[in-house]
């Protein structure tokens, strides 16, 4: 698992609320939700909601924050 993954499937846990749930079950809960994208495009679309909440409706992510206002974390995501 790298860095964006891991960083992903916390900020997935944060937005529904499964901040007190192990790992395996976030995990399991995305591939519930995730349908028939890959694990990976899912966990992007994760943090592009993510980022759309934290600079159009000023949620806070703790901690997080700082990988949503660091440039090179979310590089991968845009196509430019």
């Amino acid at each position: 698992m790298d860095y964006f993954n891991f960083i992903a499937i916390m900020l997935y846990a944060i937005q529904r609320d499964m901040i007190g749930c192990s790992v395996i079950d976030v995990i399991n809960s995305i591939d519930n939700e995730r349908m028939e994208l890959s694990r990976v495009d899912y966990l992007g679309v994760v943090v592009e909601d993510a980022l759309r909440d934290h600079y159009l409706y000023a949620v806070s992510f703790g901690v997080y924050n700082k990988y949503l206002e660091d440039k090179r974390f979310y590089q991968g995501l845009l196509p430019f």
